[in-house]
């Protein structure tokens, strides 16, 4: 695994950074709903304090308490709506409010009623797969089904009945005690056919709601009276006659008194509510609402973060007359203060606290004050920290882990730089470059940079003895030689058939010489490379000149074998940077090679052209082609493709000064078999040059 990768995955650990903010975002929430517990239950105990103070509302909440444990008391909610009496529920959707469900009948109900000004207004929907019109024959307050509202007061009590004949407007009859039925006018109803029912809206003076109170439905049918206080099977004569002595039970109204001391102490995005010991709602001031700004953007990741266990949902719609809520039913049963959490929507959650209220003369708890807020505004505070630590996590991640991959690269660098100086020590020639780059850090990377030049060098000087050694052969060897040689000359002398020997001798000696000779040709060469000197040269011309010279000069230095030269040269310069006389030592050794393998009869062909920037020269020549073994290490020292018995001894080292050479102008050398015919061309690559200036 690369060094990259591997700080790549040490990077990962940084991860953890955020995890522990995370950790800290949730040590803070909790915190944060502690001091809002502790906060919102201040505020529920000085509403408490404040209805502890007052023996008007401490009146009024124990007058809202129920008087008895049979029926359930009929609920009037707060509202100021105004409401179209048409017998259509278009008004009551938008109110919002939740509806009295009475449900253990034969025809089940469910009512709705509000305090406006002087009058309670009801929508009422009965399930009745039948209902029956008054008929207007019959004197009786009403016949078939009806609607009846019962109170009693103190001095008096009376009955008012809702009747209809056909649907729309109905009949208030009005009954009270010991006179005669009237038609109520202070009184309206409206009747409306439902698929499985009907509906009534209804108006009614406040005095029928101030007092104790039964409402029902009779079905004539199936003889069948629904009330709030019970249900009974009698027909109508006889209900009439028992409705005078029915009993009742008070309704609960929302208290103007407790709203206003409520709506004292509640502030943007609270709600205050006082219960009674029933959990009725006597006041409810509602400003949760009045937040409305949008939720901070983050809100979900951080809800998601810091709740540890999914909350249950609480009411948001529906305005609702009793409070069913375990928090609230410990403070009223155990009169000490509770607190629960709910999720109010999908970005915040809302606390609930509960406050019981106790009648200081006998300490009986007679109901409790609810405090609710959400978290919202501490939840925009929890997101600005979260997107704060998130940005800083993230920015510290990133300079760190920018540093750590700074780091590796420059790791890397160095190592790939000391890869390629270990690489560049040898050329493809085997020549060895001692001038290995110095370390300038002194580190274990810098240490190991001089451990490979101190190699480099020891191998550098081990490599210089061995290309000095055909040197030092060649001048112990002539001594000897020398001796030999002289030795022979003084035999000529002689008069005996010593020719024979004589011949012989010298023929070896001479072939010990060239082969002497040979070997330290290529060390020439390279010491006349160092000290060559760059010129701009006419490339072709000297092609031309040099290709007319082989022309003219071979046929007379060998006869046994006839073969044509050719040359192939642009009428136009091309101009390279080169040594000319090393560019003819080239071209006379790729035509020795050339003469050598040329068939007889056969033909040499010089050539040159441009190649973009570049300058090709070609020397090609009909024979045997290479063989395929031998393309990659052609170009080596001490390599030949010769017969072994031809009488001019061959090193192998013509085509490697030809590489030396090419190396020396930056070019490259190629050799390959012609395709037009059997036979090799090599080719030569050198970069162009400037055409000089003429005025120089």
């Amino acid at each position: 695994m690369r060094l990259r990768k591997q700080l790549s995955l040490l990077a990962l650990l940084f991860l953890l950074m955020p995890v522990a903010g995370f950790l800290f975002v949730r040590e803070i929430e909790q915190l944060l709903r502690l001091g809002q517990e502790q906060a919102l239950m201040a505020s529920a105990q000085a509403v408490a304090d404040r209805i502890h103070a007052d023996e008007a509302l401490l009146a009024d909440i124990e007058r809202a308490n129920p008087d008895q444990s049979t029926g359930q008391p009929l609920y009037v909610f707060a509202d100021s709506a105004a409401i179209t009496l048409d017998g259509y529920d278009d008004d009551w959707r938008f109110l919002k409010l939740r509806s009295q469900q009475f449900n253990n009948a034969a025809s089940p109900w469910q009512i709705t009623l509000i305090h406006q000004g002087a009058a309670v207004v009801g929508f009422l929907t009965v399930s009745d797969s039948a209902f029956e019109f008054h008929d207007p024959r019959v004197a009786f307050p009403a016949s078939g089904d009806f609607v009846a509202l019962y109170d009693q007061q103190d001095a008096s009590s009376g009955l008012l009945v809702f009747r209809t004949s056909a649907p729309g407007e109905m009949q208030s009859v009005y009954l009270a005690t010991g006179q005669e039925p009237e038609i109520l006018h202070t009184a309206r109803a409206v009747w409306r056919e439902l698929p499985a029912g009907f509906q009534i809206e209804f108006s009614v003076p406040e005095r029928f709601f101030r007092g104790g109170v039964t409402l029902g439905v009779y079905d004539s049918q199936n003889r069948q009276w629904a009330s709030n206080m019970g249900n009974a099977e009698i027909n109508a004569e006889q209900l009439f006659t028992q409705l005078l002595r029915w009993p009742v039970r008070k309704a609960v109204l929302q208290n103007e008194a407790l709203q206003n001391a409520s709506s004292i102490f509640t502030h943007s995005g609270q709600r205050l509510r006082v219960v009674n010991n029933s959990q009725r709602v006597l006041a409810d001031a509602n400003r949760l609402h009045d937040v409305t700004s949008q939720a901070p953007p983050m809100a979900w990741l951080v809800q998601r973060i810091i709740n540890d266990e999914p909350l249950q949902s609480v009411e948001r719609e529906y305005r609702v007359g009793q409070l069913h809520a375990p928090e609230v039913e410990r403070a009223i049963a155990q009169g000490e203060p509770t607190s629960h959490w709910y999720q109010w929507n999908q970005s915040s959650n809302l606390v609930r606290v509960s406050v019981p209220i106790k009648n200081p003369e006998n300490q009986q708890l007679i109901g409790a004050v609810i405090a609710e807020q959400t978290t919202h505004q501490w939840l925009a505070l929890a997101d600005r920290a979260f997107k704060r630590l998130l940005m800083y996590s993230l920015l510290v991640m990133a300079v760190l882990t920018l540093a750590l991959f700074a780091y590796a690269t420059w790791l890397s660098v160095r190592i790939q730089r000391l890869s390629r100086a270990a690489d560049n020590a040898i050329d493809e020639d085997g020549s060895i470059n001692v001038d290995f780059p110095k370390a300038k850090i002194h580190d274990e990377i810098g240490d190991l940079n001089c451990r490979f030049g101190q190699l480099l060098q020891r191998v550098g000087e081990y490599n210089e003895y061995l290309k000095t050694l055909a040197s030092k052969l060649s001048h112990e060897l002539r001594t000897p030689l020398a001796i030999v040689k002289s030795s022979l000359d003084n035999l000529e002398s002689e008069t005996d058939n010593t020719e024979v020997y004589l011949a012989r001798a010298k023929q070896g000696t001479d072939r010990l010489s060239s082969i002497l000779n040979a070997m330290n040709s290529a060390r020439r060469i390279e010491d006349a490379i160092n000290h060559a000197d760059f010129e701009a040269i006419d490339l072709a011309a000297l092609l031309h000149d040099v290709s007319q010279a082989y022309a003219a000069t071979y046929p007379s230095a060998n006869s046994d074998k006839s073969f044509s030269i050719h040359s192939a040269v642009p009428a136009t310069p091309v101009w390279v940077m080169a040594a000319p006389d090393l560019i003819v030592q080239m071209l006379d050794k790729l035509f020795e090679n050339a003469v050598d393998f040329c068939n007889d009869q056969g033909e040499i062909q010089f050539s040159i052209r441009q190649q973009g920037k570049l300058a090709k020269l070609t020397v090609a020549n009909t024979g045997p082609n290479l063989p395929s073994n031998m393309s990659g290490q052609l170009f080596s020292s001490m390599v030949s493709v010769r017969d072994a018995n031809q009488a001019q001894p061959h090193l192998g080292l013509g085509l490697h000064i030809v590489k030396l050479i090419v190396d020396f102008h930056q070019g490259h050398v190629s050799a390959r078999n012609c395709t037009e015919y059997s036979g090799v061309a090599f080719e030569i690559t050198l970069p162009l040059g400037e055409e000089p200036d003429s005025r120089q």
